[in-house]
This record gives C-alpha cells, sequence and structure tokens, in this order.
C-alpha cells in the first residue's frame, strides 16, 4: 500500500485530492469532511480521539493589535461563534 500514498502539504490539499478524485480516501479535518462541498463526495468516520493527541489551536492578541484584532477575539470568545464553530465540526473548550 505504501507505494499508493499521496501526501498533501496540508488537509485542505488532502480534501481537494478527494474531492476531485485524485485519491479514493484522504486523512481532513472533520470541519473539512462535513462541509456542503466535500460532505455530498462520499462519506467519513471520525477517528477515535485515543489514536491521536489533540489539534489544540489557540488565539493570541499582540500587545500593540488594534481595534479590529481586539473585536476578532471577542467576537471569537462569543456564545453563537462558539456554537456556530461546534457546528462547522469543531471542539470548542468549555467557558
Amino acid at each position: 500500500m505504501k507505494p499508493k500514498i499521496v501526501y498533501g502539504e496540508n488537509v485542505t490539499q488532502a480534501a481537494q485530492f478527494v474531492s476531485t478524485g485524485a485519491a479514493q480516501a484522504g486523512l481532513i479535518a472533520h470541519s473539512l469532511a462535513i462541509a456542503p462541498e466535500l460532505s455530498s463526495v462520499g462519506r467519513y468516520v471520525v477517528l477515535s480521539a485515543v489514536l491521536h493527541q489533540p489539534l489544540r489551536q489557540r488565539a493570541a492578541l499582540m500587545k500593540n493589535a488594534g481595534p479590529l484584532a481586539s473585536d476578532f477575539l471577542r467576537f471569537l470568545q462569543r456564545q453563537d461563534t462558539r456554537e456556530s464553530l461546534r457546528a462547522a465540526g469543531f471542539s470548542v473548550a468549555p467557558d
């Protein structure tokens, strides 16, 4: 099977390989798998959390950040935004 493995530079490229038929299967982000562009292409399975370390992403605000950056961070912390992220397939840390 090793000669048939193709590596994408990132999960978006891996998703593109699958969506165009260049690959029969791919390891992609859950948020991409449930997106309308891919959800109609095939099926997906969520990997068990025991098979991998969590992929933690953070938001940071630099000292000299302007008001738009501060507004964006506040937007990310809103309950409705957190619900939208969950709906898009992301896990959101508890409040």
